[in-house]
């Protein structure tokens, strides 16, 4: 797997944040990857069904059958992050989504099981899982926080609100999610 440089709005232009440290690869995540084909057919590709998380559905199944996920350190590419609130809105619900098929099929989802976060984190996350009201209000006001960290050039402001409108909104589609099946 490569490694993100993420471009960000920052200040009226797109800002260059280079990745950090990089650990071992326990998850293949989306961006730039290769596979051997013949690993690759093995597990059956990737799973067209699936609305987010394809590739991390496809590298659990690649590492139960014995293929070593590994990060190419000098691999780079660059993503970037400009978009709108609807989008991001949209992105993070299909996410959601796709965590909760994920934990039904593997035990493993996209987000942290609720008793891992802090508890004011918790809380909030509940009450989103609980009301659309309270998540939409939520998401609209850190999205806020999102922008206004763009104005700034506050990259950790930005980092920080879009990870929390994350974890809110993915979720609650998880929960919706596991509730439907």
């Amino acid at each position: 797997m490569s490694r993100a440089i993420l471009m960000v709005p920052c200040r009226g232009r797109l800002k260059a944040i280079a990745p950090g440290k990089s650990g071992t690869a326990d998850l293949l995540v989306g961006g730039c990857f290769s596979v051997r084909r013949a690993d690759m057919e093995a597990v059956g590709g990737f799973d067209t069904g699936l609305r987010g998380g394809e590739e991390i559905d496809l590298g659990i199944r690649l590492v139960r059958s014995g293929v070593a996920l590994s990060v190419a350190q000098d691999a780079l590419f660059r993503h970037e992050i400009d978009r709108g609130y609807r989008e991001f809105y949209v992105q993070r619900i299909r996410r959601g989504q796709a965590s909760a098929v994920l934990r039904t099929r593997h035990g493993l989802g996209l987000f942290p099981d609720l008793h891992t976060l802090s508890w004011p984190t918790r809380m909030l996350a509940r009450a989103a899982q609980r009301s659309a009201l309270v998540a939409n209000a939520a998401s609209v006001a850190l999205w806020g926080v999102v922008r206004l960290g763009g104005v700034v050039g506050s990259w950790r402001m930005q980092a920080f609100a879009a990870g929390r409108m994350s974890l809110l909104l993915g979720l609650r589609a998880e929960a919706l999610g596991e509730r439907a099946t």
